[in-house]
């Protein structure tokens, strides 16, 4: 079980990447409007105006940038080609 830090009452959470992050709990105003703490803010570099995505994963809220200029799926085509694949990377001996 994670333990408060006494001086900041926050609690700290690693992430796999190395990087630290700070959990701070806001409260859900009756209109369903929140603030997003300032040391959240700063540690996204989020900005005034600026556009999130929301979505739901495992019954927890998530939050992205939207994609600048998402690829359409004609542009995906020969992503791969040239690509060097190893003779054993596949097991056919399983097929008939």
């Amino acid at each position: 079980m994670m333990k408060r830090d006494r001086s900041t009452g926050q609690f700290p959470l690693a992430i796999n990447s190395g990087q630290r992050a700070e959990m701070e709990t806001v409260k859900v105003s009756p209109e369903f409007k929140m603030v997003i703490p300032k040391r959240i803010r700063a540690a996204v570099e989020l900005k005034p105006g600026e556009e999130l995505q929301f979505y739901v994963l495992d019954r927890s809220i998530r939050r992205q940038r939207p994609q600048q200029h998402p690829r359409s799926i004609k542009e995906l085509r020969g992503i791969a080609k040239g690509m060097q694949w190893k003779d054993d990377y596949r097991d056919r001996s399983d097929r008939f």
